[in-house]
């Protein structure tokens, strides 16, 4: 997918499982990560302090911290997300020595899976980096999530997953709190002018009754299959970069552009990918 966007997209990777991580794929020496706690709920705020996005340049005193012309230096920035044609070597790396989460799992439970907090911590980055401008959340998810905030089942294997049953008669205990999430997480991205597309390859289902709702508010896409290796993912992601008569074309943010400017659609300019870890093994 990298090779597909233009080379000016800039490209960022996080990966979660018990924590999230995301990658600094800005310092080539050697992978560098900042960790977060999957089970917490982070404002933006703290995602910036813990990335040290204001280390070298004091953070302003006032004001909202978007982009380079409200305080973030360029150089900060570019820790984060590269352009595509200067970060493909350093992502493909850590995509090889991805490992299986390596926190223990019972056999009476399933993976710890921070989707939720994993879908904030992007969001917030968006949004301190490059707001206003096209781009896209691209998660990978590989199973329900069962840790922190939007999580929709216990890691007690026991407990069942929701059924429409169980959404029909309201008995879901985590179905309302998750849909509240995920609909705080979409009002975030139609902000800041981003998008969140889901791409839910698992046997088990994953949450897209709760997640929906940020991907159709934000103009996303969902794409539902067996397993990362079967042809519907591989094809559909695919068709999404490129650009013949039959596939999807890839644009972001062009409504707002387009009443703002008037010059037609803006084309992909910012690329943020999320990959679960515990299925990238």
């Amino acid at each position: 997918a990298v090779g597909l966007v233009p080379e000016n997209s800039l490209v960022g990777l996080i990966t979660f499982g018990t924590h999230v991580h995301v990658h600094e794929l800005g310092f080539g020496q050697i992978p560098k990560v900042y960790v977060f706690k999957g089970s917490k709920e982070l404002t933006k705020d703290q995602v910036l302090e813990q990335m040290n996005f204001f280390m070298k340049k004091p953070k302003p005193s006032a004001g909202v911290i978007a982009g380079v012309r409200d305080g973030l230096s360029q150089e900060t920035i570019a820790r984060f997300l590269l352009p595509a044609s200067e970060c493909e070597f350093a992502l493909n790396s850590v995509l090889e020595e991805l490992q299986k989460d390596p926190w223990p799992v019972s056999a009476d439970q399933r993976a710890t899976r921070c989707t939720g907090t994993a879908l904030s911590v992007a969001a917030h980055l968006l949004g301190a980096c490059v707001p206003g401008s096209g781009a896209r959340i691209m998660a990978f998810v590989g199973g329900p999530s069962t840790e922190g905030p939007g999580a929709i089942v216990s890691k007690i294997m026991s407990e069942p997953i929701r059924s429409h049953k169980d959404l029909d008669k309201d008995s879901a205990p985590y179905y309302h709190k998750a849909v509240k999430f995920y609909g705080g997480l979409s009002k975030l991205l139609v902000h800041q002018g981003h998008v969140l597309d889901l791409f839910a390859c698992a046997l088990d289902q994953v949450g897209v009754a709760e997640v929906k709702i940020a991907v159709e508010r934000t103009g996303g896409l969902v794409v539902l299959a067996e397993s990362f290796g079967h042809s519907v993912f591989k094809d559909s992601f695919r068709r999404i970069f490129q650009s013949g008569d039959y596939d999807l074309g890839l644009s972001s943010n062009d409504l707002v552009y387009d009443a703002l400017q008037n010059d037609g659609v803006l084309y992909l300019s910012k690329l943020i990918c999320l990959a679960n870890s515990l299925w990238c093994i």
